[in-house]
């Protein structure tokens, strides 16, 4: 099409390619620990592709006054578990919203999904974000983020770091002890500190975070989820 171009090579079916993937991902962090794996046929295949300002794009994104290239790139093998997807959105200008050097990358390696997401610019009239990134990885049903906004000088203006836990019939959040820095500002976080939340309520534990004469907590009563 004028927008978009694309080119599939290997042996797949597009009915279960999305399955296939899913079941990968549920290998490194399932939202159903415990589930059955579902069936599908080996699926291998690598592909490209490309979004371009063609002149249609014009009448469905009006405000969109540029864009370079969206390039897409990787592959995926169902049998050997692997993985590899790449994306890149050079400068795209949308109204007063100017956002440079949008990098995806995911790749299994390690014995984990490994992530990274990092933005080098945005900005409009009333803001300007630079050198955000957000990484981690998935592993036995832990997801690791690190989001990170650092100045142009790199050093560290914002960080939330953690880790999200999938138990069989809930979710536990949890930030790690150095994970928090709030304008340049770190904050001392509590050791053990967890938020669970599923279908029993939400269930809160050590979850202090404090900064010179300054703290938050979160505390549920009664304790133990039902609340």
């Amino acid at each position: 099409s004028e927008v978009l171009s694309a080119d599939i090579s290997g042996k797949y079916k597009l009915t279960e390619v999305g399955t296939a993937i899913q079941d990968l991902i549920n290998r490194y962090f399932s939202m159903e620990p415990g589930s059955t794996p579902a069936k599908y046929s080996p699926q291998r295949l690598t592909f490209t592709a490309h979004v371009v300002n063609a002149p249609i794009l014009q009448q469905f994104a009006p405000s969109l006054k540029e864009m370079a290239n969206v390039n897409f790139a990787g592959n995926f093998d169902s049998e050997a578990g692997q993985l590899l997807v790449k994306a890149s959105a050079p400068r795209i200008l949308y109204g007063t919203n100017n956002l440079n050097n949008l990098q995806l990358n995911i790749n299994t390696a390690n014995e984990a999904l490994n992530y990274s997401l990092t933005l080098d610019q945005i900005s409009s009239t009333q803001f300007e974000i630079v050198n955000t990134s957000i990484r981690g990885n998935a592993q036995n049903n832990v997801l690791n983020t690190d989001i990170q906004i650092r100045d142009r000088e790199d050093k560290q203006h914002y960080r939330i770091a953690g880790s999200l836990r999938s138990l069989p019939s809930a979710f536990e959040f949890s930030l790690r002890p150095d994970g928090l820095i709030l304008n340049y500002e770190p904050w001392t976080v509590s050791t053990d500190n967890a938020i669970r939340f599923g279908k029993a309520g939400l269930d809160a534990n050590n979850f202090v975070l404090t900064h010179q004469n300054q703290s938050l907590s979160v505390v549920t009563t009664p304790p133990g989820g039902n609340n």
